[in-house]
């Protein structure tokens, strides 16, 4: 097969998971027009593909993604993003995983894509951390903590489940790099930036301040700490990015007045 695409994303493996990634990252308020390349060595119903949102899109390849040659067909290193799928019918996983990381990075040599990988034992996200992956992500664990979460706050899965689908009528998390938010954001503290946003209330998007990430750290409504001076408040510093809450991608570029 002869792909001619690039900024497209590659998913490895192949399960019912993965038609849930394709049907939420092709839902109109995802990326509804990406092109998405499958690889996978066991046998795919092409008509069950057939039947998912944006299967134009859809481009798969039959073939082991560890196998030498077949990161290259996908063209992984003008990719946006590939996402590596446990494959569960393996002894382990997580070092199948390993190996297919190992093969994309083989084939990138000036840039790469967003590497994002489902861990079947947590205990193992740090080396596939250390084999390359951008992110790992544990979703047995993801299920666990929201089960312990709803006897303590009832209902809470609703919130989850609603967060983490796209929908036209529901509120998404975006992270916002520096780079697409107003430049004035940055040195403000925490709660100079969210009187900002809710001053400048978009009626038809308007955008919540939830935390910040800063770095491989994720700081969800900060506040000071009892040991810290009033002046001590956490401040937004460049690089930092904004987590925020919104019915769609935010536009946080320009045009916002302190209140």
């Amino acid at each position: 097969m002869q792909l001619n695409m690039n900024n497209h994303i590659v998913i490895c493996n192949w399960n019912e998971r993965g038609k849930r990634v394709v049907t939420e990252l092709h839902h109109p308020e995802g990326r509804p027009d990406v092109d998405i390349v499958i690889v996978d060595d066991a046998t795919l119903d092409e008509k069950d593909i057939g039947r998912l949102p944006g299967s134009q899109k859809i481009h798969c390849i039959r073939r082991d993604p560890m196998q030498y040659g077949t990161m290259k067909m996908a063209k992984v290193s003008v990719a946006d993003a590939v996402i590596v799928l446990a494959d569960y019918q393996r002894p382990n996983p997580d070092a199948k995983s390993a190996m297919i990381i190992l093969a994309v990075l083989g084939e990138c040599k000036e840039t790469r894509p967003h590497i994002i990988t489902e861990v079947a034992n947590s205990d193992n996200s740090q080396h596939l951390k250390d084999a390359g992956a951008d992110e790992t992500i544990c979703t047995t664990d993801i299920g666990v903590g929201i089960l312990a979460h709803c006897v303590v706050n009832r209902q809470l899965s609703i919130v989850y489940k609603d967060l983490l689908t796209y929908t036209f009528e529901g509120n998404e998390i975006y992270v916002v790099p520096e780079e697409s938010y107003d430049g004035s954001f940055i040195g403000k503290t925490f709660t100079e930036c969210a009187q900002i946003l809710n001053a400048n209330r978009n009626p038809t998007n308007p955008a919540i301040l939830l935390g910040i990430r800063r770095h491989d750290q994720v700081l969800l409504n900060p506040r000071r700490k009892a040991w810290e001076r009033a002046g001590d408040e956490c401040r937004i510093e460049k690089g930092d990015a904004l987590i925020v809450m919104a019915f769609f991608a935010p536009n946080l570029k320009s045009g916002f007045q302190t209140p």
